[in-house]
């Protein structure tokens, strides 16, 4: 194929047609000329002959996959239903944004009390209430893991927490006083208590609406957490017994927000 290939370099190739491959080439030239008679030995086709058993591992392990995350046929939400959802939630962002920007107004004096950041415990009753937050501390010594560092004196306590124990909504004024880090470590938190929770509507209501808070484009971290989530959510879903449990199109609602709002369409469900 030579004759159909131009020369690129004006290298004098025929001063060099021995190749002592034993001795490095001494120029440039020299060097070039060692390609080209590598490169004539070379066949102009080469075919990969593939194992038939590597095929086969392929097939076995694409169906192993298939079979991670099955769902039951009454579980899964239409592709309509789910556009719609992402729709909808586009005008809650949108809302929120609008009202970010004229939160000195509309919020003055209205700030409430937060746990701080690291305080996973103090956010853990904070969102869904005394009740939740000691099964949570019996459920972490169950699975055997180091209960979460007390961050909160008795007064902060008080402060942050209702008076009766019960669980706060994700009101818009709690929302829009948590910053980014803030916002993407709480919600953290609410995927962390979901494997060994399950799933509340109280705790959908909170992920949905820390979700909505989420700047775009999403960090890696992020977008790895909100994947985690929905899985987890797929998971808790095949545990549903039948469709009238109002859980179903919260869990459904969750998953289609994470693969079609923020793009991680492999976990979409193909309803």
């Amino acid at each position: 194929m030579d004759e159909f290939m131009a020369q690129a370099l004006p290298v004098a190739f025929e001063k060099y047609n021995s190749d002592d491959s034993n001795n490095p080439a001494t120029t440039a030239e020299e060097y070039l000329s060692r390609v080209r008679n590598e490169a004539k030995l070379c066949p102009d086709v080469v075919v990969a002959d593939i194992q038939d058993d590597q095929g086969e591992r392929q097939v076995e392990l694409q169906q192993t996959e298939d079979q991670v995350e099955p769902t039951l046929p009454w579980g899964m939400p239409t592709r309509k239903w789910q556009l719609e959802q992402s729709e909808e939630y586009d005008r809650v962002r949108l809302m929120l944004n609008a009202m970010q920007e004229q939160k000195a107004k509309e919020l003055e004096g209205k700030s409430p009390v937060l746990p701080r950041m690291k305080d996973e415990l103090g956010w853990c009753g904070f969102c869904l209430g005394a009740d939740f937050q000691g099964k949570y501390l019996k459920a972490i010594a169950a699975a055997g893991e180091d209960p979460p560092e007390i961050m909160m004196d008795d007064g902060e306590a008080k402060s942050c927490l209702p008076e009766d124990g019960s669980p706060r909504p994700p009101l818009i004024t709690i929302l829009l006083n948590m910053d980014q880090p803030m916002i993407q470590q709480v919600l953290d938190y609410h995927i962390h208590w979901l494997p060994l929770m399950g799933f509340t509507i109280a705790q959908g209501c909170w992920i949905y609406a820390l979700m909505a808070c989420l700047a775009k484009p999403l960090i890696p971290d992020c977008a790895a957490s909100l994947r985690a989530m929905a899985r987890t959510c797929r998971n808790i879903r095949l545990t549903v017994e039948n469709e009238n449990d109002e859980r179903l199109s919260s869990l459904n609602l969750l998953i289609a927000l994470v693969a079609n709002y923020f793009d991680q369409g492999d976990l979409m469900d193909k309803g």
